[in-house]
């Protein structure tokens, strides 16, 4: 169970908990604790995990996106499908728990014509399309950047971050 725990992270909890029940069986108290308190720790970090990679902010440190060619191009096909995507963006978070984990950032600017406005529906409505759409971003954070001008700003300092220009535009 330690070897399947070191080569798959997933497992480490369920493995965890697995020793401890059998370390308790075996009256081995004080192993078994330590076990449990693996399977805690994990668990919380997990939980951190998770709460950093829920949002991004104008402060997290963004970088160059290691995504395969493939992928990128496939995500370049998908936007020229909607008629609405202005230009793309694609980074990646700098991660402080799991970094081995990567974690995408893809920001879209919107084409909308002045009587149309920028309504959150259509936001909403593009950003679920493209995360119904979507093959192999398991793990992105997709938001519209039409009302966050210093994120575009900073976002074009990155090296190869802009992956998708709608044709005709500049």
């Amino acid at each position: 169970i330690e070897r399947a725990i070191e080569q798959d992270s997933s497992i480490v909890i369920e493995g965890c908990q697995t020793i401890c029940y059998f370390l308790q069986q075996q009256g081995k108290i004080n192993e078994a604790k330590s076990y449990q308190e693996r399977a805690v720790n994990y668990h919380e970090l997990i939980l951190k995990a998770q709460e950093e990679r829920s949002s991004v902010r104008e402060k997290d440190k963004l970088e160059s996106h290691n995504a395969s060619d493939i992928e990128v191009n496939k995500l370049r096909q998908q936007f020229s499908h909607h008629s609405d995507i202005k230009t793309a963006y694609f980074v990646q978070k700098n991660m402080e728990f799991f970094p081995e984990k990567p974690f995408y950032v893809l920001a879209l600017t919107r084409e909308v014509s002045f009587l149309e406005g920028i309504h959150e529906t259509d936001h909403s409505k593009l950003v679920n399309s493209l995360l119904e759409e979507n093959e192999f971003l398991g793990n992105v954070f997709i938001f519209i950047l039409n009302d966050y001008l210093n994120m575009e700003k900073k976002l074009k300092r990155i090296p190869n971050s802009m992956i998708y220009q709608k044709k005709g535009k500049k």
